[in-house]
């Protein structure tokens, strides 16, 4: 069972890349990042359009909620975006960064 999630709101940079987009994350990101030490998996979901209206501040339709399974899921976390940064995990630009997607950390209760 993973001791923390790690909850990832993103949307494609237009809409003319909405299909590469999908693409990327799930053929390329996914594997990507769930290979890295401490997540032990991950699943993608889109917004229904009958959701009654987002809960957070971001506007995204996109969703991934990834398995962790790491003492300190911020120094993961830390770790992942210094690697997108310098190219150790491969970016697309069919991701929207501006704004940059927003990401939450929970930890299991006990």
């Amino acid at each position: 069972m993973p001791r923390s999630l790690m909850f990832v709101y993103t949307e494609p940079s237009s809409p003319a890349v909405e299909g590469e987009y999908n693409r990327w994350y799930d053929e390329q990101h996914i594997p990507e990042v769930c290979a890295w030490p401490g997540i032990t998996g991950a699943r993608r979901y889109k917004l229904n359009p009958g959701s009654p209206g987002a809960r957070h501040s971001t506007t995204a339709r996109y969703l991934a909620i990834y398995e962790l399974d790491c003492d300190d899921p911020r120094a993961l976390l830390r770790d992942l975006q210094a690697a997108a940064g310098d190219g150790r995990l491969s970016m697309s630009d069919a991701l929207q960064v501006d704004p940059f997607p927003v990401v939450e950390l929970y930890d299991v209760c006990e």
